[in-house]
């Protein structure tokens, strides 16, 4: 199972990969259709000015011919710049508008400008665009657009849109195909937790059917009867436990389903401690193990899952007697504090690192030292207490073995 795990983790690893290449893809993408965006804004410019300058050309080439018009520009005198009105009168400024005007339309330039005489020295700014008037030798015509920037950034809206509809419809799939994925991979890790919480549920009463045939056999050589009937109620209750419990489990689909949908009941703690003894008394009877329960918890009851809060004793009685020395010794105490009862369950074990104290309750941890197990029961301990809104700490030392501690709000 931890192999499905490993193997489930690096798959998830590829995916965060795959949408760290995606996110470098897509923001390069972005950056170069604005660079492309904005290569095309500089042509469209130069474009626009062009067109203008042809068209500026074209005027300035027919006015020339106009008599009338060269006249009240050779009689005139530019000095700092002005209208055309001021130098030319109001009649030949409306002739020069309108061929200009006439000329621009023709190259498709349908916006607002401003004609203007100044020196030919005259800087032009990037806003105009100059053409040398005939019969001027010390003057010519600008134009000025202002709207310029919003003629040319509507000749662009619709590369603009087009492009960034393109993207955003990209990042949408991207983003679905993504979720799908992880979706995917969330159902994956589900179905290994699935599997976990469902051969963890299932091994106890697997291991006390096969102790209690194994001990059957042992007292059937000896001829004892009453051994022999006793280990065949032991293996038929767990065979019956079992049967119950594959129902149960089969019946849901997740581990959430399995932690999360929980009885509401009153359970006495103190009966289900009772009822793990005698679940593990098969063991106990094999390791030659004693259990001592000293039971003072005045209130021992509290609301829960009576089945799961005892797959919790019977998890941590289990591995008291797993992990204990060639004489187990287990001590069960009650007692009761600050509105909890305490829980505490003490072996003479070999006792846990204190190094590796944070990471018992972690899914799939296990000491380099064990080779049993697969590190899945105490982290459902911990769900299990937690959902139950109580707590469990460890205290351990390879001097005095592991104790661990579970504190659960009582009934009121």
């Amino acid at each position: 199972m931890t192999v499905l795990y490993v193997f489930a983790d690096v798959k998830k690893n590829k995916l965060w990969g795959l949408v760290a290449c995606l996110v470098v893809v897509l923001i390069s993408l972005l950056v170069f259709q604005i660079q492309w965006l904005l290569t095309s804004a500089q042509l469209k410019e130069d474009q626009f000015r062009h067109r203008v300058t042809l068209a500026l050309c074209s005027a300035v080439e027919e006015l020339g011919k106009d008599k009338r018009v060269c006249s009240a520009l050779a009689s005139c005198s530019v000095k700092q710049g002005g209208g055309l009105v001021e130098f030319v009168g109001v009649h030949n400024g409306h002739r020069i508008e309108s061929t200009v005007d006439r000329y621009l339309q023709f190259y498709k330039i349908d916006i607002p400008f401003d004609v203007t005489l100044s020196k030919s020295e005259a800087k032009a700014d990037v806003g105009y665009v100059q053409a040398k008037m005939p019969n001027m030798e010390n003057a010519s015509i600008h134009i000025d657009f202002p709207s310029r920037q919003d003629f040319i950034l509507s000749e662009l809206n619709g590369m603009f849109v087009t492009s960034f509809l393109l993207i955003a419809i990209l990042i949408v799939i991207c983003g679905i195909t993504l979720k799908w994925l992880f979706r995917q991979q969330q159902i994956q890790l589900d179905t290994v937790d699935y599997i976990d919480a469902v051969s963890h549920e299932l091994k106890t009463p697997i291991n006390n059917i096969s102790l209690a045939l194994t001990m059957l056999g042992k007292q059937i050589d000896e001829g004892k009867t009453e051994k022999v009937n006793y280990y065949m109620d032991v293996a038929k209750s767990e065979n019956e436990s079992l049967k119950n419990r594959i129902n149960e489990v089969l019946g849901m689909g997740s581990l959430e389903r399995i932690l999360g949908n929980q009885k509401d009941e009153i359970c006495d703690i103190h009966e289900l401690i009772e009822i793990a003894h005698s679940r593990m008394s098969v063991k106990k009877e094999e390791l030659k193990a004693s259990i001592v329960m000293d039971l003072q918890a005045q209130n021992s009851q509290i609301r829960g899952d009576y089945k799961e809060l005892l797959n919790v004793l019977i998890c941590l009685i289990d591995n008291a007697l797993t992990y204990a020395v060639k004489e187990p010794l287990v001590l069960i105490e009650t007692s009761n504090a600050n509105g909890q009862i305490r829980i505490s369950i003490r072996d003479n074990g070999v006792g846990i690192p204190e190094e590796l104290h944070d990471q018992v309750f972690e899914k799939y941890f296990r000491n380099e030292e064990d080779e049993s197990g697969h590190g899945v029961g105490l982290f459902l301990v911990k769900k299990i207490i937690q959902l139950h809104g109580g707590d469990i700490v460890l205290q351990s030392s390879s001097a005095d073995g592991s104790k661990f501690t579970i504190q659960l709000p009582m009934t009121k």
